[in-house]
């Protein structure tokens, strides 16, 4: 499954340099490794606190806070629908604002079968003949639509790709562990720091690659089929010989045309 994602899923990566070390252990009591996602996505998404801090992370993790890292937007210190910064939290098909049991085609909220489309998909065996019933072009999503906004209020929203470079471009990346749960310890320009676990994504029933990959999406769809991602992959995968499609011009931004996919997101709000 993880050669497959790096082979057709990606159009387009940045290339990290991860240093692995441990991360400092933060404060939190919750132990469980990323691999509990599945059990823990279900009883984890009523936190979404909207009270702030200073960016430093050694107070009560229990509910959601903005972090200021020196750049333009606040970003929150932990994924909508977590109990704490290590976790998966909530997974969402993009422009959905539900969580859901099945990521697939079928139950996508913007696609709608049609036989007499020309856009198809193979599904079960066959071919499934669809149609998109918004977003069909290149667009950023719209206030009712962003999981983000409809949660925690007008103040926040799913990064813009101009969000994810501004953090990638400007912070210091340390691939570590915290907890027993690996990820992006993202450490601003100031010195305060987020941390993106590695969540995997989900489609159908199932969860990919949790521990050893992340996709976190952006508010960003170009031409109706690819959205524009943030996707990054633990110290054993080798970057740049998996795939020349990688390592583009060092650019840190991908994109998916599995909008349907449940992935994780890190909003961020105004200062």
């Amino acid at each position: 499954m993880k050669n497959q994602f790096l082979s057709y899923l990606i159009y387009g990566a940045f290339a990290f340099a991860p240093m692995f070390v441990a991360c400092d252990k933060d404060d939190d009591d919750n132990s469980n490794n990323i691999n509990n996602t599945k059990e823990q996505k279900e009883e984890n998404n009523d936190n979404n606190g909207k009270t702030e801090d200073n960016g430093k992370q050694d107070e009560d993790e229990s509910s959601l806070k903005a972090v200021d890292l020196g750049l333009s937007v606040k970003w929150a210190n932990m994924n909508i629908g977590s109990i704490a910064p290590q976790y998966s939290g909530s997974f969402f098909a993009w422009g959905e604002t539900e969580k859901k049991e099945e990521y697939s085609p079928t139950t996508y909220k913007f696609y709608e079968e049609d036989e007499n489309s020309q856009l198809s998909l193979w599904l079960h065996g066959n071919h499934w003949n669809y149609k998109i019933t918004k977003y069909s072009d290149s667009a950023y999503l719209e206030t009712q639509d962003d999981v983000a906004t409809v949660t925690l209020g007008s103040d926040w929203h799913i990064p813009t790709p101009e969000d994810w470079r501004e953090l990638v471009n400007n912070c210091t990346r340390v691939w570590c562990e915290i907890e027993g749960v690996y990820g992006y310890k993202m450490i601003g320009p100031n010195g305060n720091y987020i941390f993106l676990p590695a969540a995997g994504w989900r489609s159908n029933n199932g969860i990919s690659c949790a521990g050893d990959a992340g996709i976190y999406w952006s508010s960003y769809i170009n031409v109706g089929f690819y959205v524009c991602v943030v996707a990054f992959h633990s110290k054993s995968f080798d970057v740049k010989s998996e795939s020349t499609n990688l390592d583009i011009n060092g650019n840190y931004y991908s994109f998916i045309n599995q909008r349907y996919y449940g992935c994780t997101v890190r909003p961020v709000c105004n200062k």
